[in-house]
């Protein structure tokens, strides 16, 4: 009953049902009661040639459909088809998606599917064959097809479009004093507090940002040679009434520092 039911069920692509293809006639159904027509008297070689022609009208007919249905999915299929955009040389990250985890984990240590990385590469491109792409995989994955299409790659840059436009900061050299300990440069000198009967001040290390600026005591700040005015100055500045003082930014700004260096005491009082 299965294979009745699908070699007499229309087909979406030809139009017609797999057994009207191959007999050239409808199967008959169980529920129709009516009765035959008369057939019609006709000689041996007027019936051969119009079942020759009937079969050459439904193999066409055939043909057509099926040549409309590959013109509507190719019609829908590229409205989504992207431009191949690799061409040999070039490098390619693959897709993990359709991969077994043992593959997808074979350059790492991860051995879950939850953490592992959504491409792993990248791998050269030996040849290109439409929308096929020959990678040049490793040995632990020559096992593997070698063969992609593009829908599984994608391409690689070292600077990603989303980073392009960042500035990169240099990075402050690092000087080292005599005993191999790191040396920072001085700023600014921000606010000014006393703490256990001493004066504080918070430090700008020069080129690190505010959230690494610390507390120092004024005997490790005293050979800044703009401290003694700032601190002079400090009688402009604005006072909280818990001891810490803070000076405006124009006091800060119109005395910059000059290529002072101490060691860094990284741990907060």
């Amino acid at each position: 009953m299965i294979e009745y039911a699908h070699a007499t069920l229309v087909s979406s692509s030809l139009k017609l049902s797999p057994f009207f293809v191959d007999t050239g006639r409808k199967s008959k159904n169980p529920l129709d009661t009516g009765t035959d027509a008369a057939p019609v008297v006709q000689s041996r070689v007027e019936h051969a040639f119009r079942f020759v022609q009937h079969r050459q009208e439904v193999i066409e007919r055939a043909r057509k459909n099926l040549l409309d249905a590959q013109a509507a999915q190719k019609k829908f299929y590229d409205k989504r088809r992207a431009e191949n955009p690799f061409k040999v040389g070039d490098l390619a990250l693959l897709s993990t998606q359709d991969l077994n985890i043992s593959h997808a984990t074979a350059e790492t240590t991860l051995r879950s599917r939850k953490f592992i990385p959504r491409f792993i590469g990248p791998y050269a491109i030996l040849a290109i064959q439409g929308n096929v792409v020959l990678l040049d995989l490793p040995a632990n994955l020559k096992h593997l097809s070698l063969c992609f299409n593009i829908d599984k790659l994608k391409v690689y840059t070292s600077n990603p479009d989303r980073f392009e436009g960042r500035v990169i900061p240099k990075s402050t050299p690092v000087i080292f004093d005599d005993d191999g300990a790191p040396l920072h440069v001085v700023e600014a000198l921000i606010k000014k507090r006393i703490f256990n009967r001493q004066p504080e001040y918070l430090v700008k290390w020069h080129g690190l940002p505010h959230h690494e600026n610390t507390w120092e005591r004024e005997r490790d700040v005293k050979h800044v040679k703009s401290l003694a005015s700032t601190a002079q100055g400090s009688s402009s500045s604005r006072s909280s009434g818990t001891g810490l003082v803070e000076f405006s930014s124009l006091e800060v700004s119109c005395q910059p520092l000059h290529a002072l260096e101490r060691a860094h005491q990284s741990a907060l009082r």
